[in-house]
């Protein structure tokens, strides 16, 4: 039987997936930032939890608590955080409860600090506890924060909302079309509601038998690749295996259409728009399983290996880009330094050809908008005989903070959708464009020197003339650096 119509029969059947994910408690609390440590106590939510047939009641059974999160990278998105949860009631001199965490906040302290909803989620590295817990348990803090006030001060303070979810592994045994079917409870702290996802694993092979689990939260610090948008309120599902195994895995969630129009409840979105997303690398992918099953409204992926999987959308389609990048004529051409250009070829394996390059001059501003605009960088070397110019367009294109702070764009392509231009950044007095694969056009069949760039973003050019010190290795690489400024953008 194949594995998606299997997995519709236990769908309908839905008692005969065991749960694998249950909430242990939750709160709301006030902390407050000092540095890059936030502070804060409060009492459990009372109400009682059945986690894994044992009855929790978080205010009664936990009581009091002490929360400490710190933020270990401050400078860069999504800021890394450690903490602990200590309760201050102890059985038999031991906390009732006492965890260390770590995770991650996908945002920026700006952004933290405008009074937005922001979601984090954390891994338990450890829990001990006195409440009679199966010791086979995993635990993510699913949280959100907002500040409520003191925002622009140096103790800003905030309203914490967490979950403590548990999540339970599965056996998985050795043989042929190996499968496991898990029913995860857990609490959103984004929409402060319990939760039920439905997931089903199917192994090609099953080598060596193991556990498989599978672990939920509400928020990834993992990046989606360009054309797929989130629904609303997504759920993110972790699979984690200790079995070893063989080809590849199915992974199969339904979605919800109860009135059978074709499109999912709550949007506006076709259910065959629908994407399953695998995180690869720390970039979401689509790998979904076709044909979606709309009779029993369930949505599969197959992967080889294991991670992060999101069911999402691919985004409506925008048709502004191509004419506004395309139409739009230049009246600003600036000569500008070059730092380093580097341009590599790879005979055996083309997609490790490379291209590299950065300016640093204080004629590069900010003024024109790639947002907008989108933008193009062209490659030229009269000399080798190569003339190549690579689209950026605008959906690739994000602002570097917050559009109002004028700092500058960043471009992300990593999976080359749009081409083989993968990272670009423009800020004040800095350039940079880097780009891999086959379908980069430059050729080292003699030197190119001198390589001719001119980088155009709206209704501005900026032209780079590299020549300066260079080192040349026929068929394999090219680089120059410190070139001074052209005398013209004539190329």
């Amino acid at each position: 039987m194949q594995p998606r119509l299997w997995f519709a029969l236990l769908f309908l059947c839905a008692s005969v997936y065991g749960v694998r994910a249950d909430t242990l408690a939750t709160i709301t609390f006030n902390a407050t930032v000092s540095g890059f440590t936030s502070t804060g106590s409060g009492t459990w939510d009372d109400v009682t939890h059945d986690v894994f047939g044992i009855p929790i009641n978080g205010s009664t059974d936990i009581g009091l608590t002490d929360f400490t999160i710190t933020t270990t990278n401050a400078s860069s998105v999504p800021l890394e955080i450690a903490g602990t949860i200590v309760s201050q009631a102890t059985s038999g001199g031991n906390p009732i409860l006492n965890a260390s965490m770590t995770g991650y906040v996908d945002s920026d302290f700006t952004t933290i600090l405008s009074g937005v909803s922001i979601p984090f989620a954390a891994i338990v590295n450890s829990l001990q506890s006195e409440l009679g817990l199966p010791s086979d348990l995993s635990f993510i803090a699913d949280g959100s924060s907002r500040c409520i006030a003191d925002c622009e001060t140096s103790t800003p303070q905030f309203e914490e909302v967490l979950a403590l979810n548990a999540f339970q592994a599965l056996e998985t045994t050795t043989g042929s079309l190996v499968e496991t079917n898990h029913s995860s409870v857990f609490f959103d702290p984004t929409t402060e509601s319990e939760r039920t996802i439905i997931t089903d694993v199917t192994f090609d092979t099953v080598d060596t038998a193991g556990t498989t689990i599978i672990t939920v939260s509400a928020s990834s610090a993992a990046q989606f690749s360009f054309g797929f948008e989130l629904l609303p309120n997504p759920v993110y599902f972790d699979v984690v295996t200790t079995a070893t195994y063989s080809g590849n895995i199915t992974i199969c969630s339904p979605y919800n259409d109860t009135d059978n129009d074709g499109t999912v409840d709550g949007t506006s979105t076709l259910e065959t728009d629908l994407v399953m997303m695998h995180n690869e690398s720390g970039t979401f992918v689509d790998r979904t399983l076709l044909p979606i099953d709309t009779d029993n409204n369930i949505i599969c992926a197959q992967v080889p290996s294991l991670s992060e999987f999101v069911v999402a959308a691919i985004a409506p389609p925008t048709t502004t880009t191509t004419s506004t990048t395309t139409t739009t004529l230049p009246t600003s051409n600036d000569t500008i330094t070059g730092r380093q250009l580097q341009l590599s070829l790879d005979a055996l394996r083309p997609s490790r050809n490379g291209l590299s390059i950065t300016s640093s001059d204080t004629a590069i501003d900010v003024t024109s908008n790639p947002v907008t605009s989108g933008a193009s960088v062209r490659v030229n070397s009269s000399r080798a005989g190569f003339d190549t110019t690579y689209l950026m367009p605008s959906s690739g294109w994000s602002y570097i903070g917050k559009p109002a702070d004028n700092r500058g764009y960043r471009y992300k392509d990593k999976l080359g959708i749009f081409g083989p231009i993968q990272s670009a950044r423009i800020s004040r007095d800095s350039l940079r464009i880097r780009g891999r694969g086959p379908l980069l056009g430059h050729s080292l069949g003699s030197n190119p020197n001198p390589v001719n760039i001119k980088t155009t973003i709206g209704t501005t050019q900026y032209c780079i003339a590299f020549g300066g010190a260079t080192k040349f290795v026929l068929q394999k690489r090219f680089t120059a650096q410190k070139s001074p400024a052209p005398t013209s953008c004539a190329f």
